[in-house]
């Protein structure tokens, strides 16, 4: 499809001829001035077409001339190219991205990186959209030509990319030692987790999916408080499936244990000192 720009002043509003019309006359000027660009007239439109108090207004002013069957806009091909001049340009961008084409040799297929003229009045074929990135499970985004995602089969870490998507300096693959500094160590005691154990499994994980990342400490952490939301989880819902007598022998237990006289009230018999 053909695009082209029609060429207004950045002055047009304050000329003395504008400046005087009134609102639905300028948008009936600017209507029309679009359509002869748009249909390469040179400036003319059939009198039938043109609304009688538009044509009237813009006669007066001095932005129509009478041309018979015909408006003229006024000063048109001052501003604007002639038809000839558009159709030429446009042969001469036909010729050379036949031209291009060729010299790549694919005719049929094209070249994305040749364009043939962004000036007005000519073909503009716009570049293809990128492909969007495919969500999975995880959050990892990936983009695959021609096919659909690959599967996840878990959760994947925030910020790791795909190594054949992300490829910068600064990213790479995930050390074979843990990247363990004090904030590690520290939420690792705090959430009763083995850091060094929760890195082997980062580890695996990032290498089977290809990963990559620029800060690999970050990277176990998340992981870490992940895996720690996931066990209090499993807990809240472990305890909720237990029955209620072992949910209180639960909480006792948690509590410092049972007292003496607790110990005997649940097998029945008295205390005895």
């Amino acid at each position: 499809m053909a695009v082209s720009w029609a060429r207004i002043d950045d002055g047009y509003l304050d000329h003395p001829k504008v400046a005087l019309l009134s609102p639905r006359a300028i948008v009936a000027h600017l209507r029309w001035i679009l359509w002869c660009n748009r249909h390469l007239t040179d400036g003319l439109i059939p009198k039938a077409m043109v609304p009688k108090r538009d044509a009237r207004d813009l006669h007066e002013a001095g932005l129509f001339d009478d041309a018979g069957d015909h408006w003229q806009v006024h000063d048109y091909l001052d501003y604007s190219p002639s038809r000839a001049e558009v159709e030429a340009k446009r042969e001469a961008a036909r010729k050379r991205m036949k031209r291009a084409r060729g010299s790549r040799g694919g005719g049929s297929s094209g070249s994305g990186d040749v364009r043939a003229n962004f000036t007005r009045g000519s073909p503009n074929p716009l570049p293809s959209p990128p492909l969007p990135d495919q969500p999975t499970r995880g959050g990892l985004k990936t983009s695959q030509p021609g096919g659909d995602p690959k599967p996840d089969a878990g959760p994947t870490p925030h910020g790791l990319k795909t190594a054949q998507k992300f490829q910068n300096t600064f990213c790479g693959p995930p050390p074979d030692d843990p990247p363990l500094d004090e904030n590690t160590r520290l939420l690792a005691r705090s959430l009763a987790l083995s850091a060094f154990s929760e890195w082997e499994a980062l580890r695996d994980h990032a290498k089977s999916k290809a990963l990559v990342s620029a800060d690999w400490g970050a990277e176990l952490r998340s992981w870490m408080r992940r895996s720690g939301r996931f066990a209090e989880e499993s807990r809240q819902r472990q305890a909720a499936r237990s029955p209620p007598g072992r949910r209180e022998h639960d909480r006792q237990r948690g509590e410092g244990g049972y007292t003496v006289d607790q110990l005997f009230k649940k097998t029945g018999e008295k205390a005895r000192c």
